[in-house]
């Protein structure tokens, strides 16, 4: 017995997939009703990233994603198969019409040999499956990925000229099932927002009033000041004594009490640096995928752009930043980020 169709939503980074993935969470039952299956899978986040380990055959021993796992390596790739065989269970017992799986680690760099495992393990579920991505211009992204980086206090990566081409590639000539790429822009999605795009375009059956909707802080974004306070944390020119996940936890927060924040804009120049750096992508998605960034005027794209690495530091090369509030914001929080841990807690909770 088989579904009638599988959606795997690969959460391209920074395009909305925390916040869709919260909704479709919260509103599992809901959909339930409808004949769309949303796993519970661990660590019941929405996020099936634990999937990655089984589905497609990863043995990475990554520090971070353990850590968010609170598991090992070994307990991780178990875990994932046995979360497979939960998934595949259910299906037999009573198919859905949809089986819906949503994860960041779908979209990532995997070979020939790894895709034709995805492709195998797949087939067992649905008699149709697609696979659905959306992507985002590359100077956007690397605003948004450049803030997420900071604050999880890990090193900025240089952006690869075909980081998209490479996760793709390997599907569209190793993967049966249909691609459907979306561009993540509030110009080109429905409403502006990603949770109606993706429910109008691939859960059509599904009423938008059914699906719960909380307010999500988990990516709010910082102004230029906190990007730059956190880089130069990042960097090791902020107090050493001082450890720095308390330290950027802190300015974090101290971000959200001083008004005028200034938004982190690429300046002049920069953007375009950003795209055409990103030419080899942006010209692929163009004349093969018929995708194009509404905010990319391709005629002005330099597609001979040096390619060595790209590097902006500090922030306030590539940001306006005002000085006095990233002067306030570091005083409050480095006094602070010294209390102890127990005063510390007590002036988050008062």
């Amino acid at each position: 017995m088989k579904a009638q169709e599988l959606l795997i939503h690969l959460g391209h980074h920074k395009t909305g997939t925390t916040t869709l993935q919260k909704v479709l969470t919260q509103s599992r039952a809901a959909m339930m009703e409808k004949g769309i299956y949303f796993p519970d899978i661990y660590p019941h986040s929405g996020n099936g990233i634990i999937l990655g380990y089984h589905l497609l055959d990863d043995k990475t021993d990554d520090a971070v994603r353990s850590d968010w796992l609170k598991i090992t390596l070994a307990q991780a790739q178990k875990k994932s198969q046995a979360e497979w065989t939960k998934v595949l269970d259910t299906v037999e017992r009573k198919p859905p019409q949809t089986v819906l799986l949503s994860s960041e680690f779908f979209f990532s760099l995997i070979g020939q040999d790894t895709v034709q495992r995805f492709e195998r393990l797949t087939n067992n579920v649905a008699q149709t499956k697609t696979a659905i991505a959306y992507l985002r211009a590359p100077d956007t992204y690397f605003l948004s990925a450049f803030q997420q980086s900071l604050k999880k206090v890990r090193t900025v990566q240089q952006m690869s000229r075909t980081r998209i081409r490479d996760a793709l590639e390997p599907l569209y000539n190793n993967w049966s099932g249909t691609i459907r790429l979306h561009v993540f822009d509030r110009s080109a999605m429905i409403d502006g927002d990603i949770v109606t795009d993706f429910a109008s375009k691939h859960l059509p059956n599904l009423d938008q009033n059914d699906l719960t909707r909380a307010e999500s802080t988990a990516n709010t974004s910082l102004s230029a000041e906190a990007m730059s306070l956190l880089y130069d944390c990042n960097q090791g020119r902020l107090n050493q004594t001082v450890p720095p996940q308390d330290l950027i936890n802190q300015i974090m927060k101290a971000d959200s009490k001083f008004d005028q924040p200034t938004k982190p804009r690429l300046r002049p120049g920069i953007a375009q640096t950003l795209i055409n750096w990103s030419a080899p992508d942006l010209f692929w998605l163009r004349d093969t995928k018929d995708i194009t960034f509404p905010s990319v005027d391709y005629d002005t794209i330099k597609s001979d752009q040096s390619t060595d690495l790209i590097h902006f530091d500090p922030v306030e090369q590539f940001c306006e930043v005002n000085a006095d509030r990233k002067a306030a914001l570091y005083a409050r929080a480095e006094k602070r980020a010294k209390l102890p841990k127990t005063v510390q807690r007590w002036l988050a909770n008062w």
